[in-house]
């Protein structure tokens, strides 16, 4: 199953969800993880719109709307885009390969092999390099239960509404902490429009310590790939 089915089978259960994703999908099923944390979330997010009655708090209430607008873009190409997680692990991954001369790819291509990674001496430029790398990180166990562990679905459709904004301040509250950590990153995935659907690989990306990145040895990065490709 791919991580599009795998999220919409995930969101379609949500009835007030369901309308967002422009009723493509259907209405029932159960919710399964961190219920209670969604629904704390959406209620606290439904909360803060009340200071859209207040002219000193417009804008927070500016700022929730554009948060609900582009968290619904993204959901909207979850549906017409096969490959959105692997869009979004590849700008990673490219991001962190940037700056590597083929020596250094090849060194590392090595390790990896005698650390019990599938990938080939061969694999020398950037590019070909972060493909290989992508590929392992979509296919591991770990991005499957980020993934998994970022979703919930509805028990009642009563607090649906709740669960939307639950979904949506997750999202957001992902996204400030990805423009603090990795502005570079954050400008690369909203310009694609998918920022809002960054909390879904936080949890492996965060695996990555990203500090003194550029000072990091071969088998220190070596270390980095093989935590977010298990």
């Amino acid at each position: 199953m791919s991580y599009n089915s795998l999220i919409i089978k995930k969101l379609e259960a949500d009835k007030q969800l369901a309308v967002i994703l422009e009723k493509g999908f259907s209405e029932t099923g159960q919710q399964v993880l961190r219920q209670a944390e969604l629904i704390l979330s959406g209620f606290t997010r439904l909360t803060w719109y009340s200071s859209c009655f207040f002219d000193n708090y417009l804008d927070v209430c500016s700022r929730l709307k554009e948060e609900d607008i582009r968290f619904a873009r993204a959901l909207a190409k979850l549906i017409g885009q096969w490959d959105v997680i692997w869009q979004m692990v590849e700008l990673f991954i490219n991001y962190l390969v940037r700056n590597l001369s083929d020596e250094r790819i090849r060194s590392i291509t090595r390790l990896l092999a005698q650390g019990g990674a599938n990938f080939t001496a061969s694999t020398v430029s950037n590019r070909s390099f972060a493909y290989s790398i992508s590929s392992a990180v979509c296919i591991s166990l770990g991005l499957r239960n980020s993934v998994n562990s970022a979703l919930t679905k509805t028990i009642n459709l009563g607090v649906a509404l709740t669960g939307v904004y639950g979904y949506a301040q997750a999202a957001a509250n992902a996204v400030s902490r990805l423009k603090n950590k990795n502005h570079t990153y954050y400008m690369a995935l909203y310009a694609i429009e998918l920022e809002m659907l960054y909390f879904l690989i936080e949890p492996t990306i965060r695996q990555v310590d990203l500090f003194g990145w550029v000072f990091k040895t071969d088998r220190e990065i070596v270390s980095d790939i093989l935590r977010i490709t298990r």
